[in-house]
């Protein structure tokens, strides 16, 4: 089963998808990808955030933030020892802070929390990273955009119900609620 991904309640409920825009750089076998994507809270009360973005084995996160609710959150990567003393550094001192970990039992999974967003407001998510490209067997490379960052659609319905992305959940073509970039 497919784990949910972008952001999501605490529930696992999707904040709504607004827009996406990617920025796609190849050079020779590795990618750089920046992706920024805007979502809306459409309920009646504030939810708290999550935002879990799938992540290839050999992928790597260079850069998060998050625009919630007028306040920037910024992720600085350090080594861990060096992240887990300025964190409770932070801490000690009264100020906000965030500490991100990458979970042995899910490293496949990078995750952040972004409190809470007030009902009717945006949150915009910027991610950078890169991917190393594995060399296909006729010489060329393949690249291919994360599902999180081009969620799939039928632009039509299709008689086909038992191929392999039969299980995806799609939305038809003339409803998409987001614009992509």
């Amino acid at each position: 089963m497919e784990h949910p991904c972008g952001l999501l309640t605490l529930s696992k409920q999707p904040v709504p998808l607004k827009s996406i825009s990617v920025d796609v750089s190849i050079n020779q076998f590795v990618a750089d990808v920046s992706a920024t994507l805007d979502y809306k809270n459409e309920e009646t009360g504030p939810v708290e955030a999550l935002f879990v973005f799938p992540m290839d084995e050999d992928s790597a996160v260079y850069s998060f933030q998050a625009l919630v609710d007028g306040k920037s959150i910024v992720a600085e990567i350090r080594e861990k020892q060096q992240a887990q003393e300025d964190y409770e550094n932070a801490i000690s001192q009264g100020q906000e802070a965030f500490l991100l970990e990458q979970d042995s039992s899910s490293g496949d999974i990078f995750r952040c929390s972004i409190g809470n967003l007030p009902p009717g407001q945006k949150a915009v998510v910027t991610l950078s990273y890169v991917q190393e490209l594995s060399l296909e067997a006729d010489g060329a490379v393949r690249f291919v955009l994360p599902a999180i960052l081009n969620p799939r659609y039928l632009l039509q319905e299709s008689a086909e119900t038992d191929n392999i992305t039969s299980q995806i959940a799609r939305i038809p073509g003339k409803e998409l609620p987001y614009t992509f970039s």
